[in-house]
């Protein structure tokens, strides 16, 4: 009996200097890294190297399906406990962000989201 392999994770980090390259047993979690690799950024060779060292073997397509994750120079990120009894307030972001972080949410863009999976923060799910 024949069994199709498995399919295997890949996930691309960029900052400001390096890209950082790693291979997985999975897509999603429980995986388990198998392979990692960081070159510097704009160094065509050096990244060729690392991909070819994550997948050895070039899929039928030519491409590789990754998760990637791109960090802007003036990125911020904070982390911060909420009241849940004031969360349906329509100000009590803006004054979290403006008083707790020192930032003026106009300035910027904001995302909340769970610090336990990532997920957006829903707002029609707090209690």
């Amino acid at each position: 009996m024949f069994f199709s392999s498995k399919t295997k994770g890949y996930f691309v980090e960029q900052t400001d200097h390096t890209m950082l390259l790693a291979r997985t047993s999975s897509p999603v979690a429980p995986m388990v890294i198998e392979e990692l690799r960081q070159c510097p950024n704009g160094d065509a060779d050096a990244l060729a190297e690392a991909m070819h060292g994550i997948q050895p073997k070039s899929s039928p397509s030519g491409y590789m399906n990754a998760c990637c994750a791109v960090y802007p120079s003036k990125r911020l990120v904070r982390r911060a406990t909420l009241e849940i009894k004031r969360l349906k307030e329509p100000a009590y972001f803006s004054e979290l962000f403006s008083s707790q972080f020192r930032i003026d949410p106009d300035k910027y863009t904001v995302h909340v989201i769970n610090a336990t999976d990532g997920i957006d923060y829903d707002m029609a799910k707090a209690t």
